[in-house]
């Protein structure tokens, strides 16, 4: 999945640590050069300084490519005018915009964003929520969101049906569980069957990880 993240926040930064270090590609534009450095610093993201409602700039950083855009920017006024801009000049797919309240929220998704979000305590959350692929669930997660168990559906059309379980693990997630035909196994290198239900343990990234390879 490629992503494109406006503003560079709380939020935003925080965003485009957790998604690059869970494998997906990350672009995030800011006008600040201190949060700039800071994200190049600390994740795989590409980062764009510039003024995110500058064409110039998001055609730059290939809005055109993102199959998601995520704005976070703390402002609405900015934040409705590049929710028109994304749509209307660039034709984004998927838009997710941060609110700060409900009459703000119906205007965003009365120009075109596909989701927003209101409440700045469980934006984050909510995001990641809303960027993961259907086909698994979230079982368990800590306080701190770094360590988690999910559990994933292989379907027919998974990359990884007939394949070998120890082609999924790695150093930050293991396959602890199937649920095969309404019966729990204990794995130890079986082929994944269509229909199986793996339970996977470990560090969020590498969680998510195995799972995005079982819905590959």
């Amino acid at each position: 999945m490629q992503i494109m993240i406006a503003g560079g926040g709380v939020v935003g930064t925080k965003l485009a640590v957790y998604l690059s270090h869970s494998g997906e590609k990350v672009t995030l534009v800011d006008r600040d050069k201190n949060r700039c450095d800071w994200v190049s610093k600390h994740s795989d993201a590409i980062v764009y300084q510039g003024n995110v409602l500058d064409p110039a700039i998001l055609s730059e950083a290939e809005i055109t490519k993102a199959d998601s855009l995520i704005i976070a920017l703390g402002n609405d006024g900015f934040t409705r005018e590049l929710v028109r801009l994304a749509k209307s000049q660039f034709g984004v797919p998927r838009i997710i915009a941060v609110s700060k309240d409900s009459e703000g929220k119906e205007k965003m998704e009365r120009l075109g964003a596909e989701s927003v979000v209101c409440t700045e305590e469980v934006v984050i959350d909510e995001i990641k929520d809303l960027l993961r692929r259907r086909g698994h669930r979230v079982l368990y997660t800590d306080s701190n969101g770094e360590y988690r168990i999910e559990e994933v559906t292989v379907r027919a059309t998974s990359s990884m049906l007939g394949k070998r379980i120890s082609a999924l693990e790695n150093k930050l997630a293991k396959v602890v569980g199937i649920v095969r035909a309404g019966t729990f196994l204990f794995p130890r290198d079986e082929m994944l069957q269509m229909g199986d239900q793996v339970i996977v343990i470990g560090a969020e990234a590498g969680v998510t990880k195995v799972c995005a390879q079982i819905e590959a």
